[in-house]
């Protein structure tokens, strides 16, 4: 068994995929003509947004995100360059921080080196 996707429920479909991109450099690989439903391209396991809209529509009751009471959380993880070493950010991770991410440019998050941030 392997886990095979995970939607988020957000306001607004577009939007979200349009910040991804520019924070994170993750492509959009669907987006439904409604605009209520997409999709990032993220390996084999999706990264799906759905509106709350659509979700009420289908009998669910989402409910908006809070920074007081988080729901979710959502792992990028990047691989640092050997010859580089551990300091030197991956081209995802640099991406990420140029997207206005709180990591820094000291920051690894390959298996070797991976820490806990906030």
């Amino acid at each position: 068994m392997q886990l095979g996707y995970t939607i988020l429920y957000v306001p607004n479909v577009p939007a979200t995929l349009k910040f991804y991109e520019a924070a994170f450099g993750l492509a959009t690989r669907f987006l439904h003509e409604s605009g209520d439903y997409g999709e990032l391209e993220t390996g084999s396991t999706a990264l799906a947004f759905s509106t709350h809209s659509l979700m009420r529509q289908l009998g669910k009751n989402p409910q908006a995100a809070s920074p007081t009471a988080p729901c979710f959380e959502i792992a990028l993880c990047t691989q640092c360059s050997r010859r580089a070493g551990p300091r030197r950010s991956s081209r995802g991770h640099a991406h990420a921080v140029r997207g206005g991410d709180a990591l820094g440019p000291d920051d690894c998050l390959c298996r070797r080196h991976q820490r806990l941030f906030g």
